[in-house]
């Protein structure tokens, strides 16, 4: 993969505060062992599919990813290729995404968060690490990425973690000096015209 795709998730454009648990596009099915190579936007570590293709609708720039099962690494590309393009990738899913115009939609009301859980924290499932910010920061940025659904905050040192997983779908575990915090979001069926 390039060097450009070390930006990580913040090569990302955002097109609203979002939160859902399932992809709002088409997506073709996936093609095992082989990818895209040399055309990722971003990267997303830790992720699995369903997070993988949710962080492609959230880029407008993104039409296809490569996921690595395996490591959890997921490449945001800019292309899709037909078969005849594509590379061998031992141990990779490739797949191409296809939006209708208005996806995904914009939500009603902004999110908001729960109270922190002290001592506890989301294992195995940072998205992104963040290091000397604020709380506030760490959850602006969470409500950007519509596939983060909580994060792990330790106030002593200003580390944020984002999380792909909340206690509905991950395991909350004992981290001392770890605060833990859920976001809540409203979904809209609506479709926005600038999202056109």
């Amino acid at each position: 993969m390039t060097v450009a795709s070390l930006i990580l998730v913040f090569s990302i454009h955002v097109t609203g505060l979002m939160a859902m648990t399932k992809p709002a596009c088409t997506w073709s099915a996936a093609k095992q062992n082989v990818g895209v190579e040399g055309q990722d936007i971003a990267v997303v570590l830790y992720a699995n599919q369903q997070s993988c293709q949710l962080a492609c609708e959230e880029n407008q720039g993104c039409l296809s990813v490569t996921f690595s099962p395996k490591t959890k690494n997921c490449y945001l590309n800019k292309v899709r290729f037909g078969d005849d393009l594509l590379t061998d990738m031992k141990n990779y899913v490739y797949l191409e995404k296809d939006c209708p115009p208005c996806q995904p939609p914009k939500p009603r009301k902004s999110c908001t968060w729960s109270k922190g859980i002290q001592g506890k924290a989301i294992a195995d499932n940072n998205v992104v690490t963040l290091d000397d910010t604020t709380l506030e920061s760490c959850q602006q940025i969470c409500n950007q990425l519509y596939y983060c659904k909580s994060i792990d905050w330790k106030p002593l040192i200003g580390k944020c973690s984002l999380n792909a997983e909340d206690d509905t779908d991950g395991i909350l575990k004992t981290f001392k000096d770890f605060e833990w915090y859920k976001k809540e979001c409203v979904e809209s069926d609506v479709c926005s015209a600038d999202n056109h």
